[in-house]
């Protein structure tokens, strides 16, 4: 995984981090404060696991998930732009989907949405699911997070 060499860049460049997890439970930020220092790059994160905490606390409104849904591109945008509001930090992170058993909102499959907002632009990822558990859905959407910052720090 990328996490040492993200942590890297962004200390090298003096960038912060902050997440917005759903689907991963916490489990993106984890990985970076597994590393010693990390307090100088991860400003914090939140778990907004209920919808009705994305709207409270990263102040998504309502309407935006009632048109996309939950499990959207536009809602993991606006969790990134979110917590990146409420703790400015340099990059915003929004992880929200679905690992399974059960799919949601329509979606034939199981299926995660990644935003990184950075200077006001975001970097999207959609990743599908097939044949994997709900552990490994959630291990894939973290490595792949890890890889897409690696790419564009």
């Amino acid at each position: 995984m990328s996490v040492k060499s993200v942590y890297q860049k962004c200390l090298d460049k003096g960038l912060t981090i902050a997440f917005a997890e759903s689907m991963t439970g916490g489990g993106a930020c984890h990985e970076m404060v597994q590393i010693e220092g990390a307090s100088q790059v991860v400003l914090g994160g939140m778990i907004v696991y209920q919808t009705s905490l994305k709207e409270a606390w990263l102040g998504i409104d309502s309407s935006i998930i009632n048109t996309h849904g939950v499990v959207s591109e536009k809602v993991s945008q606006m969790m990134a732009l979110g917590i990146k509001q409420k703790t400015n930090s340099s990059i915003g992170i929004g992880i929200t989907g679905n690992a399974g058993p059960t799919t949601q909102d329509e979606h034939e499959g199981l299926v995660a949405f990644i935003s990184i907002c950075k200077d006001e632009t975001y970097h999207d990822m959609k990743l599908i699911f097939e044949g994997l558990s709900r552990v490994e859905a959630i291990e894939q959407t973290i490595a792949s997070l890890y890889l897409k910052l690696d790419d564009i720090l």
